[in-house]
């Protein structure tokens, strides 16, 4: 069975070149009427036993959009790295 990876509330791993991901999705009760998506991923072919990695967090009004942001700028980031050890 494929997780759900379409609802950003849901608990999935999600995957983007060679990172899995996830996005945690809380209710900030710091600011009013906002959500916080954090997203954690982790590279299963590091010889580290592929431990998670906190990357970022971003705020929003809504649980979409904050997850949207948050993993804009991480492809982004996986991207950069990618040619950063590219051939």
């Amino acid at each position: 069975m494929d997780p759900d990876t379409d609802r950003p509330d849901g608990v999935a791993l999600r995957t983007f070149q060679a990172y899995l991901y996830t996005v945690v999705i809380i209710a900030n009760g710091t600011l009013r009427r906002t959500v916080v998506a954090e997203l954690w991923w982790n590279r299963p072919a590091d010889t580290d036993g592929g431990g998670w990695y906190y990357f970022r967090r971003c705020v929003d009004k809504t649980a979409e959009e904050a997850v949207r942001r948050v993993e804009r700028d991480f492809k982004m980031w996986a991207e950069k790295q990618g040619k950063a050890t590219g051939p």
